[in-house]
């Protein structure tokens, strides 16, 4: 056969083209709820190294409006360009701790941009660099995307207008208008604890304090994590990257501590605590407007570079990352203990525990073989708390002979 003759050959080109509905997608149907969207937010705020962020509900004549401002560096006309503008811009993977402050960044993903779409139709961005007189203000009115259109086809005028003078020298204000739910008080007290659990709980000192703002003045100022050691048993717990584990036990008396060495664990090094409060809660020590046995202020939860990774530790099945509620009833359980009495915090990092990666969405880690043995090591100290109580009783007392734990060095 011959070869065809009178067939030219040409190259074309494909490039991927990005609809105006992308914005939905990121920002609505991928956060999980409105809380969600707000943890983001004050997430962002975190990573601009501000030391404060106030979080305002405010009822106006033409509703209410969410605020969320910051004291953070802000951004110049080009951050706001190459940055916030830039759909899965890589600035937080290459640059992942923060200029000033050095944090290790929370977020990775560019999901904390669009979660003002989730919360509502409208955003006034209001953003001032360090150094800079002028604020740069930009408005975005989500309805006007229309999904048919190329989301470069849409321009957002960004002016530059003098400080308001209540905002301060730097930083970044969100106003969220035409809000997608009314913010009763019931919501907005499940947003206070949410955020009262979002940073570290050991952390004696912090850098980083959040103000609650509504219109229900019982709800208001800065918040504080709760539960400040009056439980009646402990466990804490640090095994390090080769191997090298201490664990120590509290019930009443002096601590009894023991090291060993173990097999180096493949999720990477870790520390946590877990404390239990025998004697029940008091009223002021109970999570705002809960029912005592879905306690928001329990749970044992994971905090990665000193904030919280959601939902582990919240109440209901999503939060029961432990099994505890689930199998403590089952026949040889582990868990005999009340786990609405239990609340601890286990910490990781991004650089110590690279496999244990966020979700797409940033709900939660992923699901593989390093994150199935940090959930069985986590399990382990759990049954030994539970053991614990169950050979001195729920209400404490002096520490039992602790068998195979010695005192260690």
């Amino acid at each position: 056969m011959g070869t065809q003759t009178g067939v030219s050959e040409s190259e074309g080109k494909l490039r991927f083209r990005t609809g105006a509905a992308m914005l939905a997608r990121l920002g609505s149907e991928q956060l999980r709820d409105e809380v969600t969207a707000v943890i983001e937010l004050v997430k962002n705020a975190y990573d601009a190294d501000a030391t404060s962020v106030h979080v305002e509900l405010r009822q106006t004549e033409q509703g209410q409006i969410l605020r969320i401002q910051d004291n953070g560096t802000g951004m110049t006309e080009e951050d706001l360009h190459s940055k916030w503008a830039f759909l899965a811009t890589e600035n937080k993977i290459s640059e992942d701790r923060s200029p000033r402050l050095r944090r290790k960044r929370l977020g990775q993903k560019g999901v904390g941009r669009f979660a003002a779409e989730k919360l509502g139709h409208e955003l006034v961005l209001r953003t001032r660099a360090i150094g800079e007189s002028r604020v740069l203000q930009v408005r975005f009115n989500w309805d006007e995307l229309n999904g048919e259109r190329e989301l470069n086809e849409y321009d957002f005028p960004i002016k530059r207008k003098p400080p308001d003078a209540f905002e301060p020298d730097h930083g970044t204000r969100l106003d969220i208008r035409r809000l997608r739910i009314n913010w009763n008080k019931q919501r907005a007290e499940k947003l206070r604890a949410q955020l009262a659990t979002l940073i570290d709980p050991e952390a004696a000192a912090t850098d980083f304090k959040i103000l609650f703002v509504t219109p229900w003045q019982e709800l208001n100022g800065a918040l504080e994590s709760p539960l400040l050691g009056n439980e009646t048993h402990g466990v804490k717990f640090e095994i390090d990257g080769n191997g090298r584990e201490t664990t120590t036990i509290s019930c009443g008396g002096k601590p009894i501590r023991d090291s060993k060495q173990s097999e180096p664990p493949a999720f990477g090094p870790i520390r946590g605590t877990l404390r239990y409060f025998g004697q029940g809660l008091k009223k002021t020590e109970r999570g705002r407007g809960g029912d005592p046995d879905l306690d928001w202020n329990m749970g044992v939860r994971i905090f990665r570079d000193g904030c919280r990774v959601r939902p582990y530790g919240e109440p209901g099945p999503e939060g029961d990352w432990l099994g505890i509620y689930r199998t403590r009833f089952q026949k040889g359980s582990r868990f005999k203990l009340n786990p609405n009495y239990l609340e601890g915090a286990i910490h990781v990092s991004k650089d110590g525990n690279p496999r244990l990666r966020d979700t797409t969405s940033r709900e939660g880690l992923d699901a593989n073989e390093c994150y199935s043995a940090f959930v069985e090591y986590a399990q382990s100290k759990v049954a030994m708390l539970s053991d614990l109580i169950r050979e001195r009783g729920g209400s404490g007392g002096t520490i039992p002979n602790a068998g195979e734990i010695q005192e260690g060095s």
